[in-house]
């Protein structure tokens, strides 16, 4: 056997990985004296983690070499702050339990009661009591165990360096003991500060006292925790930290007794109501709903439940239940009187639309916006109520939907500005374009400025008003892509300022604007699959809107196989939604509109694979829907623009079969063909040209094929092309050369033909739509077999 000895070796010195770092960088031993510090901290010094720590470094580029200075530099502040290496835990543990004194261990299990981080001031209070130490060698301790890596330090705030390490303190205390030592350590300090400071300290109090609330047996005791885990909970709120808050005040509705509404009913009818509000924030609206109860049960006045009621509608409206949400806002704004019809006609919106433009044109614009804040409290919480009704209004009943927000324009000139006023300026000005045969943009963009202006007057309501303008008026002056990062960021201003329901309501207009305006689908089937992660989440009603466009992207994005034959395109079955189940949930009202989008998408894609017959259907059963559906359609720019443009390209698809359509329905469907040119040249003359020239030029060239006239079809097909180059329709530029390739064959220029077919299949493969290229690709070898024979 051949001998062996065991060495030994020690973890290097601080000294040591100084002169490792200053000879592996090339510095002077000056110059890494605070890395190495740093590292030494991090690593006590095992070579082998020094090692890894240093490559880590480099990864993340906290250590990189710069050729401008021609040395090796770090960012010594983020490398201080990184949490050290799980393999270096393990010795920092065994050096705790091995080397620190009963008074180290105990400051550092007081520590971790407060938390993974705890602030200076708070272990001052505590030490003197719980580890034996005065102030000044609490703080000379902490630096100790700064400087041997069991903590950070960032200012007054220290954290455990990894959370094993913070876990194996913790576990200093006995299971048994916790729940009172918790309890012992929220008291102490809750007795220590004065009541003027609670603020500053009410979140490290109310965890204290929560997490040994079984202990407590004095309920006099259980309400004075009842109300810090409301102040929490409103500090939260006010943070935005809508999940934190909702924790704090369900904690303190749990130590809440049924007498106590007769003895603390401020605290209770405050605790619950805001309990039932910060639920909604994060779309927990069962627990929102139970919180509710309690205050409609035990409030005392209609003035008490209101809050209860506004939040109770806000949740029957994200679960889709839309008629009891309007339901309890008419109820509302009856006692509140404010007194309509059931189901008004569309007169009856008519004549109120024209009462609200006299008063609208006879208040100066700049009156609108420096006018006195309402204060009269009736007509504050009206508009509450009013806004709820018309958010909920929109899907049952349309007529009223229109009346409501015209009365919140009403009541805003006549009694003064209130946050929500400016979404009843929002949704007058989309209805311009509806009871107005041509759209008055000066007083739609009065309307809007005066939203933008009260916007920034309250903060509130700006991610539904900037979407509705930007899918009204916006789209009809400004480019639709422009539109589209405007609704992105509405959405995204949404989340983060809690108002989730509102929020999540805009996510199928970002894929629908998407879609609309030949964004890549790729990047769009990406975000979609996002949107509804989300939407499922929240359990949110518009789920169902996003699926229909996910399932149209992914038909036209195509199978992963060339074999195809057996696949309808114009079906919206698969991975995104099955089309019978939606046909049978939502046929009724009052979620009609989805299905109006339904046979919009059909009815597109049927198009688009030149399925005509189908696409006449889809037309026809779009224009079967109820007039009020219709009506509301007209209020989306957007929506209607498309809609009106592909109904246009089918009537004139329809109308080229000759002798195959009867007289009756040939007129009709050159009613709608010179309807929708008509819409097109219009927005693109008073409009934006943007937006609507391309498509004006493509329904005049499909109208100049229809009668023969070659020469003005062939200029008006490549002026669609260019245009929509131009406007970075690439979607609508592949379409018009489909469409101008057709047509040239349809003429006997084949050789032409096939150049436009090639460009539009190029075009569809940059847009990602996969299926529309093998489309076309089987288009070129039927026009090719054609040809030779």
């Amino acid at each position: 056997a051949v001998p062996t000895s065991n060495i030994f070796l020690e973890n290097l010195s601080a000294a040591n990985v100084n002169e490792l770092l200053s000879a592996t960088l090339g510095l002077p031993p000056q110059d890494t004296l605070s890395l190495s510090n740093a590292l030494h901290t991090k690593t006590r010094g095992n070579p082998m983690f020094v090692k890894q720590l240093m490559r880590a470094l480099v990864d993340e580029r906290l250590l990189s070499y710069s050729a401008n200075a021609r040395r090796w530099q770090w960012n010594l502040q983020a490398i201080q702050l990184k949490a050290i290496a799980d393999n270096a835990v393990d010795l920092l543990v065994d050096k705790m339990m091995k080397s620190y004194g009963a008074k180290n261990r105990d400051i550092l299990r007081m520590a971790s009661c407060l938390g993974s981080s705890f602030d200076e001031t708070t272990m001052i209070m505590l030490c003197s009591q719980y580890a034996g130490c005065n102030q000044k060698d609490l703080l000379k301790q902490l630096g100790e165990m700064t400087a041997d890596g069991m903590l950070i330090q960032s200012g007054p705030t220290y954290m455990f360096s990894h959370d094993q390490i913070w876990q194996a303190c913790y576990e200093l205390t006995p299971v048994e003991e916790r729940e009172e030592m918790h309890l012992k350590l929220g008291r102490q300090i809750f007795e220590q500060i004065p009541q003027t400071h609670v603020d500053a300290f009410v979140f490290t109090i109310a965890d204290q006292m929560n997490r040994g609330a079984q202990k407590l047996t004095d309920h006099n005791e259980e309400l004075v925790v009842a109300e810090l885990n409301l102040k929490a909970g409103e500090k939260a709120m006010a943070n935005s930290s809508f999940l934190q808050a909702s924790i704090y005040l369900a904690q303190g509705t749990m130590l809440i007794r049924d007498e106590d509404w007769t003895t603390h009913y401020n605290l209770c009818l405050r605790l619950f109501t805001i309990c039932a509000e910060s639920q909604l924030a994060h779309a927990n609206y069962d627990g929102a709903i139970l919180a509710i109860n309690h205050v409609l049960s035990n409030g005392q006045s209609v003035e008490d439940k209101l809050r209860a009621y506004h939040a109770c509608a806000i949740a029957f409206i994200a679960q889709a239940k839309m008629e009891k949400a309007l339901d309890i806002s008419m109820s509302v704004l009856n006692d509140l009187g404010e007194f309509f019809m059931a189901d008004p006609t569309e007169n009856e919106a008519r004549n109120a639309f024209y009462t609200t433009k006299t008063l609208i044109e006879a208040t100066d614009e700049t009156i609108i916006g420096e006018m006195e804040t309402a204060t009269n409290p009736t007509k504050v919480e009206a508009m509450r109520f009013l806004l709820l009704a018309s958010k909920s209004s929109y899907f049952v009943s349309p007529f009223l939907y229109a009346l409501l927000g015209f009365r919140m324009v009403q009541i805003t000139l006549l009694s003064g500005i209130t946050p929500e006023s400016a979404y009843g300026f929002t949704s007058f000005s989309s209805f311009c374009g509806v009871f107005l045969e041509h759209r008055p943009l000066d007083l739609e963009r009065k309307c809007a400025t005066t939203s933008m202006e009260l916007i920034k007057r309250f903060d509130k309501f700006a991610p539904v008003i900037v979407a509705m303008l930007n899918h009204c008026l916006f789209a009809y002056t400004q480019p639709i892509q422009a539109c589209l990062e405007q609704i992105k960021h509405s959405y995204e201003l949404g989340m983060r300022g809690g108002d989730a329901d509102w929020a999540l309501s805009i996510l199928p207009r970002v894929s629908k604007v998407g879609l609309f305006c030949g964004k890549s689908l790729d990047e769009l089937e990406s975000e979609m699959r996002i949107n509804i992660r989300e939407l499922k989440t929240y359990k949110h009603y518009m789920l169902q809107v996003n699926l229909l466009l996910f399932e149209t992207v992914l038909n036209l994005r195509g199978p992963a196989t060339n074999d195809s034959s057996e696949d309808d395109p114009t079906m919206l079955n698969g991975e995104g939604m099955d089309q019978s189940t939606l046909l049978a949930e939502f046929s009724d009202r009052p979620m009609h509109r989805v299905i109006r989008l339904f046979y919009y998408c059909r009815m597109y894609l049927a198009y688009l694979f030149r399925q005509y017959d189908t696409a006449a259907d889809l037309v026809a059963s779009y224009r079967s829907l109820a007039k009020d559906v219709f009506f509301l359609s007209k209020m989306d720019t957007i929506y209607d623009t498309y809609e009106t443009f592909y109904r246009g390209l089918i009537a004139f698809a329809v109308l080229r079969q000759g002798d195959y359509v009867e007289e009756e329905a040939q007129q009709k469907w050159r009613d709608i063909a010179t309807a929708s040119m008509d819409q097109m040249k219009t927005g693109s003359e008073e409009g934006s040209e943007w937006n609507f020239r391309n498509k004006y030029e493509l329904l005049s060239a499909e109208d100049a094929a229809l009668r023969g006239d070659s020469e003005n079809a062939s200029e008006a097909y490549e002026a669609a092309i260019a245009k929509a180059e131009e406007y970075n329709f690439i979607n609508e530029q592949a379409l018009a050369c489909e469409r101008y390739g057709l047509y040239l064959y349809e003429i006997g220029s084949d050789s032409e033909g096939k150049d436009k077919l090639e460009k539009a299949l190029s075009l569809y493969g940059s847009w990602g739509a996969g299926r529309k290229v093998q489309d076309v690709m089987a288009l070129l070898q039927e026009k090719e077999g054609g040809s030779k024979n």
